[in-house]
């Protein structure tokens, strides 16, 4: 008896430590702004600190952001979760953190071959992607009936963004997973437990396993349609994406290369960021040409006379969308070193996340005069720092893809559309807090018209 009441006392000293630990970790973390005397939030909550779970994150991005410019701050300290974070205010500040001088660690770190191959496959395929491309948006272009009442646009273009992608992903054979692949897509809910891990160890090739070992069943059913895919996708002789893998290296060397877990969640995220992006993009961009009339017949009378997607006026249609809604609704990386900020007294501690807010800087009045406003003729400097809708060089993998995509399928959707609110059209786009990605909450319905026909947008 003597022994288990030794391991009993044990145990309960032990639990007894460890939980004081973390109470003392938790405590200095939600304090950590106000113990460095760092301009920021305060104590903070704790496991949520600055952020929740009730609203996506760039609306909370935007609104610490709009509360440190209001105290005239160069740069605010938040805490992320468990994760102390930066958002620069200063235009000068916000340079600085972009530029090479300042060093960083990226948070999201892709598998290097894997973006060597896609890039390689879009160089080789590009016309054979575009003839894809313009295929599938004659066809939706020219199959969806006009409607008095409204139509959800958004599952139009989900239908129109899933055949692409899955055919030039996996190939034509495995068009019959299409709605599978689809609901993987979009179940992109994140846990408290998995954003907190996430943004513990940004950019660890660890951090899929550290996932797998708290939450086992979190990537199963996408390992397993993967391996289903794979077998169908081997013998497809389209211009795929695994189809062409596989003529760099035999079967035995492709499997193996796509069947780690950091492979498998970089072409999961790659997938996610093309979808999200194109379809986020032609929703949002079918949203405001139906509540801008002007705008959407000066756009039709351009493309109806050259019937080219690379137009001037379409691309300046396109700008402002990604402006007032950016896939990529901010730019974060982890500081590798203390760095001292130029012209003021302020440093940022080592491994501590920073976090450009492209969301509030797009909305920003400072950056865009009037900027709630949807005007296509706006002077949008696009190699300015505050615009960087699609992200940078190391996050935007695929957004050439998604791009292509979404001139090409506005140019023959407006050719044959008009598109006006309906009495069921949201009064605005919100994002869905679920989404990693800012994507747009429930349905977006939209008269459709044919051109041509006896009722025009009034």
């Amino acid at each position: 008896m003597p022994i288990v009441e030794f391991w009993l006392a044990l145990s309960a000293t032990t639990l007894l430590v460890v939980g004081f630990s973390l109470c003392l970790l938790l405590d200095k973390r939600r304090s950590l702004w106000v113990d460095r005397r760092f301009p920021g939030t305060g104590r903070t909550a704790p496991l949520y600190g600055d952020y929740r779970t009730l609203e996506h994150r760039m609306y909370t991005n935007q609104r610490l952001y709009r509360a440190f410019k209001a105290r005239r701050w160069p740069i605010g300290g938040a805490v992320l979760y468990l994760t102390p974070c930066v958002i620069p205010i200063d235009r000068e500040v916000i340079e600085y953190v972009l530029s090479e001088e300042f060093i960083k660690l990226p948070t999201i770190r892709w598998n290097r071959e894997l973006i060597r191959s896609w890039q390689e496959f879009e160089d080789a395929h590009y016309e054979a992607l575009l003839g894809l491309i313009a295929k599938e948006s004659e066809t939706i272009a020219t199959s969806v009936s006009s409607s008095e009442e409204g139509q959800c646009v958004k599952a139009i273009v989900e239908q129109f963004t899933m055949r692409i992608l899955i055919r030039s992903v996996f190939g034509t054979n495995c068009d019959h997973q299409l709605e599978t692949v689809k609901q993987l897509l979009l179940e992109n809910r994140t846990s408290l437990l998995e954003k907190i891990i996430q943004t513990a160890f940004p950019g660890s090739t660890n951090v899929q396993q550290l996932l797998n070992v708290f939450i086992p069943n979190g990537n199963s059913k996408w390992r397993q349609l993967m391996k289903e895919l794979f077998t169908n996708a081997s013998n497809d002789r389209g211009p795929s994406f695994l189809a062409f893998l596989k003529q760099k290296q035999s079967d035995e060397d492709l499997l193996g290369m796509v069947a780690p877990d950091d492979t498998q969640h970089s072409l999961l995220h790659l997938m996610r960021t093309v979808f999200y992006t194109t379809s986020g993009t032609i929703v949002a961009c079918l949203y405001e040409l139906a509540r801008h009339h002007d705008i959407q017949d000066r756009l039709h009378a351009v493309l109806k006379n050259c019937d080219n997607s690379m137009t001037d006026y379409l691309d300046n249609v396109i700008t402002e969308t990604l402006r007032k809604y950016p896939p990529q609704d901010e730019i974060s990386f982890t500081s590798l070193t203390s760095c001292r900020l130029p012209e003021c007294d302020l440093v940022i501690p080592r491994n501590t996340r920073v976090i450009i807010p492209t969301y509030a800087l797009h909305r920003d009045a400072d950056c865009y005069p009037d900027p709630m406003r949807f005007d296509p003729e706006r002077p949008v400097a696009t190699s300015s720092h505050f615009y960087h809708p699609l992200g940078v060089d190391s996050v935007n993998l695929g957004s050439t893809f998604a791009m292509l995509m979404v001139r090409v399928a506005l140019t023959k959707l407006l050719l044959h559309w008009q598109v006006d609110v309906s009495t069921s059209t949201p009064t605005e786009l919100d994002a869905s807090p679920e989404s990693a990605l800012p994507y747009h909450r429930g349905k977006v319905e939209l008269v459709i018209r044919r051109y041509g026909s006896s009722t025009a947008c009034q």
